[in-house]
C-alpha cells in the first residue's frame, strides 16, 4: 500500500467516511456488518445509507453554488445609476427600490455607502406634508346610483357566476315580493337592496354575515342591485336584528305562491320536517340549552325548525329562536301556515318520533287536526271503551317503532281471594303472607 493510502482507508471527514464505507459496501461487496466496525457505523446505518442511495436521495458530494460569494460590489453601471437618482432628489431607501425594480437588487446601506464614498451628504429633512404613510382614500360608501347609464359600459366582476340567478330572481318577481313583504330600508339603500346583498352572500357560500366583506369590493354585484358599492358588514350585521317574523313568513308564502305554477314546492310528495341547533359561541346568552349534533350533548344554542319539499328540495318553511315550549307544537305551526298559504293541509309529513309529542296543543283551535289525532291503522276492529288506541310511527331510515302493548285489565279482588283459598301451597314452594288490601280495616274479622 503506497504512502498517502491513509486519506482513503481512514477518512477523516463525515461525507468522505460515508462515501468510503458505501464504495466498500457496494464494489467490494463487503458484508453490511464488516463495514460498519470498519468505518464506524452500525449494520442498519448502512442498509439505511444503500437504500437511500439506491433512491436517488443521498448526495454525497455536494455543489458549490455559483454567484458572487461576498457582499456586492458598487458596479460602475450600479454607481453611475446611483448617483444619478441621487442627483433627480431622490432618497437612499427610493433609490435602492429603484435599482431592485431595474434588476440590480442592492440594499440601502449600500447606496448609503456610494453616496458617502462620493462626498454627497444626506438629504434635509422633509416637511410634515412629504413624510409619513400616503394618504389614504375616502371609503367608499354604499349607495343608490343617479341612473342607468345612456352607453354601453364595462364592469369588472370577480363573482360573475352569482349573475346567473337573476333570470330565475326575474320570473318569480323576488325584489316585490320583499317590498311587498314590509322588510325596512334606509335613507340610502331599499330593502331589496339589502336582502339582496345577503342573498348573494349566501350564494357565494359564505358562512356568516362578517365573511360578506369579501364582496364588498365587487363593482358588478353592486351594479347589479344599482349600488354604487355592496353594503358592508355593518349595516348587514344590524340589519338582521330588525326584520320581523312576520317578514319572514309573508315572504316565504309569497314564494310558496310564485313557485307552485313552476311545478316547484307543491308538496305532493310530501316534506321534510327537522329541526336544527345553531350552537352559540359568544358570551352567556339568555338562552336555552338544545342538543346538539355534533357535540353530542345538550349546550346553549339556537333552536331553528325547516321544512323542505320531499320532490323539488325547496325550503318552504323555516322559524328560529323557538323555545322548548313551543317546541312540541312547531309542526302543527307548519300545518297551519301552509293551509294559510295553499288553503290545503300538507300530506305526507315525514319527521322522526323526536320532533313533536303527537298531542296538540291547541285543541280549542283544531280539535280534528289530521296529525295531532290520527285515526286508527284499522276501522273494522272494535277497540273496548277507555282502552287507547295502538299508533305505529315509521322512520324512512330506521326500523319501525313498536307500539307499546295495551295496559293488561285490572285483577278484581274477588278472584284473587279465591285463588289464595283454593288449597294449601307445595311444600317446596316459600309461602308469601298476602298483602293487607286497603279496605280490610273498614271489613269484619270474620270476611276476612
Amino acid at each position: 500500500m503506497r504512502d498517502g493510502a491513509e486519506y482513503f482507508t481512514a477518512p477523516a471527514g463525515a461525507a468522505q467516511r460515508r462515501y468510503e464505507a458505501l464504495r466498500a459496501y457496494f464494489t467490494e461487496e463487503m458484508p453490511a456488518a464488516e463495514a460498519a466496525d470498519r468505518f464506524g457505523y452500525s449494520t442498519a446505518s448502512i442498509h439505511q445509507m444503500a437504500t437511500l442511495l439506491r433512491k436517488g436521495r443521498l448526495n454525497l458530494f455536494a455543489e458549490t453554488r455559483p454567484g458572487p460569494k461576498g457582499p456586492r460590489k458598487a458596479t460602475g453601471q450600479l454607481r453611475a445609476r446611483a448617483l444619478e437618482l441621487r442627483a433627480a432628489g431622490h432618497s437612499v431607501t427610493e433609490i435602492a427600490a429603484a435599482l431592485t425594480s431595474e434588476g440590480m437588487p442592492v440594499s440601502a446601506q449600500t447606496v448609503w455607502q456610494i453616496l458617502d464614498a462620493e462626498g454627497l451628504p444626506r438629504l434635509p429633512r422633509r416637511d410634515e406634508g412629504r413624510r409619513g404613510p400616503p394618504a389614504r382614500l375616502d371609503p367608499v360608501k354604499a349607495a343608490a346610483l343617479p341612473g342607468w347609464p345612456a352607453q354601453p359600459l364595462s364592469v369588472p366582476c370577480d363573482h360573475a357566476g352569482l349573475l346567473l340567478l337573476l333570470p330565475a330572481i326575474t320570473q318569480i318577481g323576488l325584489p316585490d315580493l320583499v317590498r311587498q313583504a314590509g322588510y325596512p330600508s334606509t335613507r340610502e339603500l331599499t330593502s331589496w337592496q339589502s336582502i339582496g346583498t345577503l342573498l348573494l352572500a349566501k350564494c357565494a357560500r359564505k358562512p356568516r354575515v362578517s365573511h360578506a366583506g369579501t364582496l364588498a369590493d365587487d363593482a358588478g354585484l353592486a351594479f347589479t342591485l344599482g349600488l354604487t358599492a355592496l353594503p358592508k358588514t355593518t349595516h348587514l350585521g344590524t340589519y338582521s336584528w330588525r326584520i320581523r317574523r312576520d317578514s319572514n313568513r309573508q315572504l316565504l308564502s309569497g314564494l310558496v305562491q310564485a313557485l307552485r305554477p313552476l311545478g316547484l314546492a307543491t308538496g305532493e310528495a310530501g316534506f321534510n320536517c327537522d329541526f336544527h341547533a345553531i350552537r352559540h359561541h359568544g358570551d352567556q346568552a339568555v338562552l336555552e340549552k338544545h342538543y346538539v349534533p355534533r357535540r353530542s350533548q345538550r349546550t346553549r344554542a339556537v333552536l331553528t325548525f325547516f321544512a323542505q319539499d320531499h320532490a323539488s328540495a325547496d325550503m318552504v318553511y323555516s322559524n328560529a329562536d323557538i323555545t322548548k315550549a313551543e317546541q312540541a307544537a312547531e309542526i302543527i305551526a307548519f300545518a297551519d301556515y301552509w293551509q294559510q298559504a295553499t288553503g290545503a293541509d300538507p300530506g305526507l309529513l315525514v319527521f322522526d318520533s323526536q320532533l313533536t309529542t303527537l298531542q296538540d296543543p291547541r285543541p280549542a283551535v283544531r280539535p280534528r287536526h289530521p296529525l295531532a289525532h290520527p285515526a286508527p291503522a284499522r276501522q273494522d276492529r272494535a277497540r273496548p271503551p277507555g282502552r287507547p288506541a295502538r299508533l305505529s310511527m315509521e322512520n324512512r331510515r330506521h326500523r319501525p317503532v313498536r307500539p307499546l302493548p295495551a295496559a293488561p285489565p285490572a285483577r278484581r279482588h274477588d278472584q284473587a281471594h279465591r285463588r289464595q283459598r283454593q288449597g294449601p301451597p307445595d311444600r317446596h314452594h316459600q309461602h308469601r303472607p298476602r298483602r293487607t288490601h286497603p279496605a280490610d280495616h273498614q271489613r269484619p274479622h270474620h270476611a276476612r
